[in-house]
């Protein structure tokens, strides 16, 4: 059997009428699902599972992979600060000023001459990118010191060099 129903439009206005089979309900108007026999006093998760038990350790990818998040999360921080202040992260010398900001770590601290050699592979990638950078700060500055020497001993410089 069908009825025909109609139904008023928010300004008051009918519908026209809709030809519907009996007993049926609309879907805005049928009920939503509720789990009956859900029992509230258990814990969600996995049977027989014990709650707050140690957490079996990282395998070494998940660890080298936390290692690298946490260094860029560093490295992110260091450079909202920086950026904060108005400084930059590398800061280069010039040669008009000669003036040069050593390399500083995560912690405020220059990094030792041994730290994050070759051998250090522990730690992740950042003590050895700041050595990297260092040492092509230092060539740079050794650069300048000769440049400058040799217009003191009076030998023609091209404007790229002057």
């Amino acid at each position: 059997m069908t009825t025909e129903v109609r139904s008023r439009r928010p300004d008051g206005t009918l519908r026209p009428a809709v030809r519907v089979r009996e007993g049926y309900v609309p879907p805005e108007e049928q009920a939503k699902y509720s789990d009956q026999w859900k029992d509230e006093s258990q814990p969600a998760g996995i049977p027989g599972m014990e709650y707050g038990a140690a957490a079996k350790p990282l395998s070494k990818t998940a660890a080298k992979n936390k290692r690298r998040n946490e260094a860029a999360r560093k490295k992110k921080e260091v450079d909202a600060l920086l950026h904060e202040e108005g400084g930059e992260r590398d800061a280069t010398p010039t040669a008009g000023r000669g003036a040069t900001a050593p390399a500083v770590g995560a912690a405020g601290e220059t990094p030792a001459a041994g730290a994050g050699g070759a051998g250090d592979t522990e730690g992740g990638g950042e003590a050895s990118e700041v050595e990297r950078k260092l040492k092509a700060l230092r060539k740079r500055l050794r650069q300048v010191e000769e440049l400058e020497e040799r217009k003191a001993n009076g030998a023609a410089l091209n404007p790229d060099q002057a």
